[in-house]
């Protein structure tokens, strides 16, 4: 199993996230907002390489290694930490 095909396990195991691949074999997750317009992107850019981005402007940051952007990548976060990090954005945006 390849990197990234582990992560689009562990990212799946989240039913409420829509999924959306773009022309470059990118992978994003997004959660669906009944009182937004637009749907907030949770997970981005997953290549792959299994190189990815969590949207940091949904979780606790301090943590972790962060983009310029804020966002926090992915490459070398373990399953528990990928796990927890998606779970906690999903709790603080419903």
């Amino acid at each position: 199993m390849s990197e990234r095909d582990n992560k689009l396990n562990i990212i799946e195991q989240f039913k409420i996230l829509i999924k959306s691949i773009d022309k470059y074999d990118r992978h994003y997750y997004y959660l669906d907002l009944k009182n937004k317009k637009k749907p907030a992107l949770i997970v981005m850019q997953l290549s792959h390489t299994g190189n990815g981005y969590i949207n940091g402007s949904y979780v606790n940051t301090s943590a972790y290694k962060t983009t310029k952007a804020g966002d926090i990548n992915i490459k070398n976060l373990t399953d528990a930490e990928i796990i927890q990090l998606i779970d906690e954005a999903i709790h603080n945006l419903t």
